[in-house]
């Protein structure tokens, strides 16, 4: 028997009992007995009442609801069915099922042959791939997800998602992704070049300066030691200043893509290159530390390339927003947690960030540079270079300062070995 079946069963019994127990109360002659009659036939009535009106109640919101999901599934891009298993039928189908699919029934019938303890438990599927006929009679992938609904009918909604659209949107998401990427490696290497060829530049100037000093110095035959000695000293130190640039440029270039075995060694050495020539490009003093808490030797299993492009994105930032601020500086702590996790804390000066923005500015497109033109896409770049590398990046809220954490964990060499 069906749930609407028992209630209304149950409340003609309990209005039959409660008239009669009321008939009997009245009509008998007046005494204790009729009195207590009287009050349970009146008690059953009532009951019997109030649950018509309570399952009057559910009824309608049980349709409010059902008109809710026919209004959501029936936009969905996924073929959706509802079906009532007390009735056996389809109640409803989107447009997207009638794209896919000749005839719903079959379609569903061939799916209840993988799924035989659907119609008899409250058993739910999630994303389990199996084969259907479509319309062109080819047999094709689907995701198919099955949800109960507490309903009297025993409604369950059904969404077939095709594999192969997936794939689809998955590898056109993902050009969109590189093209993001490469478009933000190009506005990088431009910002990169500008201020390698100002540091490449002033050198340069001082070295030509001193030569000229030199050469007239030579070609009139009167050579002031002194002069002589102080123009090939600087020149010197000029020429030393581009070769820390070139070594530091050559540290952040020569990284392959694919993931490798690095030490920790190699992430300071980073954050120290990267340091080195901002420090050039920004004409504002700022101090800077890098401080390191662990054993250098450790190991990762890691893109270089992409860690060096997040690192270095953090560092600008936090160099940007610290040149604001009177005392300006940029500390980099590197540390480990109790997990098996490098821990790298990039902290600035600056006024620090809100918390209602700490989850916003990963967000592509969203942007706190707008004075700047900035184009949104740099944190949330680094989140997708940071979790490809098995990492989670972060604000830290409630320190004083702005912090990033950045997680990577250790390379674990016996991963899955087990003692005897």
């Amino acid at each position: 028997m069906s749930k609407l079946g028992k209630f209304y069963t149950i409340f003609s019994i309990l209005l039959v009992l409660g008239i009669t127990l009321l008939g009997l109360g009245v009509f008998i002659t007046k005494n204790q007995y009729s009195v207590f009659l009287e009050a349970v036939g009146f008690c059953t009535v009532l009951l019997a009442i109030v649950q018509y009106f309570q399952h009057q109640k559910t009824n309608k919101i049980e349709e409010y609801n059902f008109r809710l999901f026919k209004d959501i599934f029936s936009n969905l891009p996924d073929a959706s069915v509802i079906y009532s298993l007390e009735d056996q039928s389809v109640i409803f189908v989107n447009d997207a099922t009638k794209r896919y699919f000749k005839e719903t029934d079959s379609t569903l019938n061939s799916l209840f042959k993988h799924f035989p303890q659907i119609k008899d438990f409250d058993i739910d599927v999630s994303n389990i791939e199996v084969h259907l006929n479509t319309k062109d009679s080819s047999e094709v992938p689907f995701l198919v997800s099955i949800r109960h609904l507490n309903t009297v009918k025993k409604h369950i909604i059904i969404t077939l998602k095709c594999v192969k659209e997936i794939k689809e949107k998955d590898e056109y998401i993902k050009s969109q992704n590189d093209s993001l990427v490469e478009s933000s490696r190009f506005t990088a290497l431009g910002e990169m070049a500008s201020g390698f060829a100002h540091e490449i530049n002033n050198p340069l100037t001082i070295i030509l300066g001193n030569l000229s000093i030199m050469k007239i110095q030579l070609d009139t035959g009167k050579v002031n030691e002194e002069r002589f000695y102080k123009c090939l000293e600087k020149s010197n130190d000029s020429i030393q200043r581009i070769v820390k640039t070139i070594k530091s440029l050559q540290k952040l270039a020569n990284f392959k893509e694919a993931k490798q075995l690095h030490e920790v060694s190699e992430i300071i050495d980073i954050c120290e290159s990267h340091i080195e020539l901002f420090s050039e490009q920004f004409k504002y003093k700022f101090q800077t530390d890098v401080n390191v808490y662990v054993d250098k030797t450790q190991k990762l299993s890691i893109n270089l390339n992409q860690i060096s492009q997040s690192i270095g994105h953090l560092i600008k930032n936090g160099i940007e927003a610290a040149i604001t601020s009177e005392k300006a500086w940029i500390q980099i702590d590197i540390n480990e947690d109790e997990d098996q996790n490098l821990i790298i804390d990039i902290i600035d000066s600056g006024s620090g960030i809100d918390r209602s923005m700490t989850q916003k500015i990963f967000n592509p497109m969203y942007t706190t540079k707008i004075e700047q033109k900035g184009a949104g896409v740099g944190l949330a770049i680094t989140r997708s270079f940071i979790t490809h590398n098995q990492g989670t990046i972060e604000v830290i809220p409630s320190n004083k300062h702005t912090t990033f954490r950045i997680k990577l964990p250790y390379f674990e060499e016996l991963a899955g070995f087990k003692a005897a």
